[in-house]
Formats: structure tokens, sequence, C-alpha cells
């Protein structure tokens, strides 16, 4: 990255330009088969999956942008949203401008955005429009507002449909009070889309969701520092009896993905409040008829012990609701991961998974073992 290219201002601030350039490049060494499902899935996000060097982001960031406090961010950049609830770039980049404005008086923040996720352009696409606002008090609130404008034909309730177009409104609350760390978030989902019989009734949207999450960190005298997680996150799912009108709640562009597996609660199952990693041919990964995911996690990091620390996590999952006579319950969660860092550049870490599966998936218990290096230099 080059920072603080330095520009003419027409009011005589100082105003200085950013240039930021990131390649990327993911796949499996070795193997000499196409990525297979469900991982195919976190592949298709990106321009390719075979190792091969791709942009990652390629943006300018204008500071003091005409003389005034905005921050001017045109290309492809990375971009997150309500922590990620309702968008995240997944660690491609989104095309487009966003423009970040301070309110000094106030000391709130405003950020603008419009972006391309697709980079095939044209019908399509999918269009993202928005707006957050940072207000300061004994904690950070944050009001957000998404528009989702899709210009491809897709299918809602099982019904092909054209201009879907959806929008979120977020309300986060932050807090850091001494040893207590807490986030609170609440989404409301709207819109509608029109299918392409004309003789149907027009679809509508509508969903929920909610997301708390509690950290307490302990000084535990000469063992060190303890820590303690409680979380817990509600996704709506449809209802079958409301025939055009679909409430589950499902942003097209938040944050999924890791690479090449999944990002989200359990290492193994990787949940959203909307979807989860599944071998399932359904668009959110879970059980047929299934949709919306509630999640409750409890999970502790012990003090080190010669610089190795211990994570502990237990997770409990449901559907939000599901078409049949089964139960909601998605399944179970233990991780258990030992990580040591050397002199912050090198992070080495053990893990192990056991996923439990509900009713629903009739199947036995899933293990993953995991061995990972990773530097910073």
């Amino acid at each position: 990255m080059l920072k603080n290219i330095k520009l003419d201002s027409p009011r005589g601030r100082d105003t200085t330009m950013d240039v930021g350039l990131l390649l990327g490049a993911i796949g499996i060494s070795g193997s000499t088969v196409p990525i297979q499902s469900p991982f195919d899935r976190a592949a298709s996000r990106y321009p390719n999956s075979n190792l091969t060097p791709y942009i990652q982001n390629a943006y300018v960031k204008v500071n003091q942008f005409l003389g005034y406090p905005w921050q001017l961010t045109l290309g492809r950049q990375p971009f997150e949203l309500v922590g990620g609830l309702l968008a995240s770039d997944n660690g491609v980049g989104f095309t487009g401008l966003r423009i970040d404005y301070p309110f000094r008086s106030w000391e709130m923040k405003t950020k603008l955005f419009m972006f391309e996720p697709s980079s095939t352009g044209g019908v399509n696409s999918l269009d993202l429009y928005g707006f957050s606002l940072e207000i300061p008090s004994e904690g950070i609130w944050e009001l957000s507002a998404l528009i989702e404008k899709d210009k491809t034909t897709t299918v809602a309730l099982n019904t092909p449909v054209q201009g879907a177009v959806r929008t979120f409104y977020g309300l986060r609350y932050s807090l850091e009070y001494g040893p207590l760390s807490f986030d609170g978030q609440g989404v409301i989902q709207s819109g509608s889309a029109k299918p392409q019989n004309p003789a149907q009734s027009k679809i509508t949207y509508a969903g929920t969701a909610l997301l708390f999450k509690g950290k307490w960190t302990q000084e535990m005298g000469r063992l060190g520092i303890g820590q303690g997680r409680l979380s817990f996150g509600k996704g709506s799912g449809d209802h079958s009896d409301t025939l055009t009108r679909d409430e589950a709640f499902f942003p097209s562009y938040g944050k999924r993905f890791d690479g090449l597996e999944r990002a989200g609660f359990g290492d193994f199952y990787g949940a959203s409040l909307y979807d989860a990693f599944g071998s399932t041919s359904t668009a959110n990964g879970l059980p047929p008829n299934a949709s919306g995911v509630q999640v409750f996690n409890l999970g502790a990091t012990f003090p080190p012990y010669n610089g190795i620390y211990l994570d502990i996590d237990y997770y409990i999952f449901q559907a939000g609701t599901i078409g049949s006579a089964l139960t909601k319950s998605l399944g179970k969660e233990w991780d258990v991961r030992l990580h040591y860092t050397i002199k912050n550049k090198l992070t080495i870490q053990v893990a192990f998974a056991s996923f439990s599966p509900g009713n629903p998936y009739n199947s036995t218990t899933a293990k993953r073992f995991l061995f990972e290096a990773s530097g910073r230099f």
C-alpha cells in the first residue's frame, strides 16, 4: 500500500491519497479433481480456486476530499456492515464507492456506500446500497440500512421471480466496560419480487435476526488471564402456510466464508443465522424445508501454560422453522483448540471439533481435526 500521497486541495487543507493493491490465491495443493460439494459453494465466490493469483483489492482512498473532512474510497475494497451480519466481502472485495464522513461536533460517523459484488455486470448482478451512522454514548450505537437490488432471475418460494429488492434495517450496540464486553444486534428485513408469471401474486419478504455476544476477561492471579464468553443468535425462518410471503432472514452477502471454509458458529458446522456447512442441496445447507438458525454458545479461554492457550466452546443449533414432524434440533458441537504464538509473527494451532447432528439429518457424529500454521511478515 502507498500512503499519504499529497494532492492539491482547493480549500488549502492537506488532501492525501492512499493506493491499495492486494493479490490473493486460493485452492487445494496437489488436488487432481475439482473442489467438491459443499466446499464448491465457497470456491464459487472467488475468480478462481486453482491457486492462480487474482486481484482481491485494488482501490484508491482520498482523505480530506476536496478539502472537506470526507474520506472517499473507490475501487475493489474490503467491506463489512454490522460486523458482517448484513454484508461482507468475504475476503474477495466489493467493487464500488464508499464515503466516510465524521460529524465532529457530535462525535458521530457516517458512511455511504454503493457496491456491485458480482463481476459479471449487466443483468447478471446484484447491487448493494446503504449507509450506517455511529452514535457514541456510554457505548456505541450503530444505525444501518442496506438495499439489495437483484437484476437476475432468482427463485423465491419455489417461484421464479425478477427484480427482487430487499431492504434491511439494523441496530447495533457495543460496549467495553472494564473486563466486560457486549455486542448486541437486531435486524428487520422487508422487500418484494415480481414473479415471471404475471398471473401469480407478488412475493414479499419479511424476516428478523437477533444476535447477542458477551465476553468477560478475568485476571486469575499467578495463572494469568482467562476469558469466558456467551452468545445467542436467532434468525427467522419461513412459514409454510404463508404462500406469497417469505419470512426467512437471508442477506445475500453476509459473512459466511473464510477461504474455502465456513466462517461462523462452530469450527465444523460454521453456522450463520441463516445457513450452515452442509452436504444437502438446499441453498442454506440445512435439511429440506428448514430455514433460519438459532444458536447458543458457551465458551472459555483458559490462562496460558508456557504460552499455550486452550479454548473450549460448546454450541447448540436449532432451525427457526422446519416443515415436517421432525424436531428443530440441528445438532450440538464441541470445539477444542490449542494455539501458540511466536513473537506475534507465527501462530500454530491444533483443533478438534465434534458435531452431533440433530434428528433432521439422520446421520452419525462427524469429527474434524486441524493443524494450522499462519504467519505475518
